[in-house]
């Protein structure tokens, strides 16, 4: 990307290599677009080698990210159409990150595979 009289343009269309046939040959896609998404801190796109604008780095150095589990799991009782959350006081009241499951739902109607949610405690992250 180049920046020129505060409108944003391209002076060539993004590409792609990569090796294919267990690293015997490269490929290159052509591609109008790359959206490569990071967690929103500042450390994810400079960790990938990408240099931030000034105001791609104040807006990053305001967003904070708490660890979160997703996992699925055979559950055989869980019952059909049931969802099971963390109980709330006041339903506007945000979870409690404590790294225990939180939320619980079945994949599909019918299915004992089920989604599991948990969020990690800030105070102890399982991961640094």
């Amino acid at each position: 990307m180049c920046q020129r009289h505060d409108e944003t343009y391209r002076s060539h269309k993004p590409n792609i290599q990569f090796r294919g046939g267990k690293g015997r040959y490269t490929k290159t896609q052509l591609c109008s677009d790359i959206i490569i998404a990071f967690p929103l801190t500042s450390q994810a796109p400079k960790e990938s080698g990408l240099v931030l604008s000034a105001a791609e780095k104040t807006l990053f150095a305001q967003v904070g990210v708490n660890g979160y589990f997703s996992s699925a799991v055979r559950m055989n009782k869980l019952g059909d159409n049931l969802t099971v959350s963390q109980e709330l006081s006041n339903p506007l009241t945000p979870l409690k990150p404590e790294g225990q499951p939180v939320y619980l739902t079945p994949l599909h109607l019918g299915s004992n595979i089920v989604s599991v949610y948990s969020a990690d405690d800030p105070a102890h992250p399982s991961v640094t």
